[in-house]
C-alpha cells in the first residue's frame, strides 16, 4: 500500500464502555503529521481502511495515540474485537487530512476548544500542542504570545468522559503568566 507506514499495537485500554485506546508505534517517520489531522488505518488482511484522529502530538512519534468508539463501522468493531487485543500486532497508517492546527491566523483575545464525544480526539491534539507552543513561548519570553485557550468537553453520559484526567490535570497545574 503506497504511502502507508508500518506500525504495530504497543498498547489498548477500554478506557469508557464504549471506547478503546490503542497507542501504536509507527516504524517510520510520519513527517507531514500535524496536531488535528487523521490518519488512515488498515490492518492486513482486511480491505478496509478506517479514519481515525490521534489525540497525541506529532511530538509523540513515533507513538500515535487514537481513541476508537465501538460502532458497526468496521474498522471500529475490529478495534474492540477480540483479534486487537494481541500487541504487536501489526497494521498499516497513512496521514490524512487537512484539518490542522493553524496559529497564524488567530485573534489574539481567546481560542475556545469545544469537543463532542470521541470528538475529544483531534482537538485534544490541537489543544496539546497549543499548551506546547505556549509553554515554547513563555520559555523564550516571546512578546507575541499566543492568547489563553478554553477548552469544553461534553458526552452524553459522565462514564463517556475519556482523557478526563488529563484535562483535570491541565486546568489544575499552574498557568502560564500573561506578564
Amino acid at each position: 500500500m503506497a504511502g502507508y507506514h508500518a506500525a504495530k499495537i504497543l498498547q489498548r485500554k477500554l478506557v469508557s464502555p464504549s471506547v478503546v485506546v490503542l497507542d501504536l508505534e509507527v516504524a517510520t517517520t510520519l513527517k507531514s503529521f500535524q496536531a488535528g489531522q487523521w490518519i488512515d488505518f488498515v490492518v492486513p488482511p482486511y480491505d478496509w481502511i478506517g479514519g481515525f484522529s490521534p489525540a497525541s502530538l506529532p511530538g509523540d512519534l513515533p507513538k500515535v495515540t487514537i481513541a476508537v468508539k465501538r460502532s458497526k463501522y468496521p474498522p471500529a468493531a475490529w478495534v474492540h474485537s477480540e483479534e486487537s487485543k494481541v500487541l504487536g500486532r501489526g497494521v498499516k497508517v497513512q496521514v490524512g487530512g487537512k484539518t490542522v492546527l493553524d496559529t497564524s491566523n488567530i485573534d489574539k483575545q481567546a481560542v475556545v476548544f469545544c469537543a463532542g464525544g470521541i470528538g475529544i480526539s483531534p482537538l485534544l491534539s490541537m489543544y496539546r500542542q497549543w499548551n506546547v507552543l505556549q509553554q515554547k513561548q513563555h520559555s523564550r519570553k516571546e512578546d507575541n504570545r499566543l492568547p489563553s485557550a478554553s477548552f469544553f468537553y461534553s458526552v452524553s453520559r459522565e462514564e463517556e468522559l475519556v482523557f478526563l484526567d488529563e484535562l483535570l490535570e491541565t486546568v489544575s497545574s499552574p498557568r502560564i503568566p500573561n506578564d
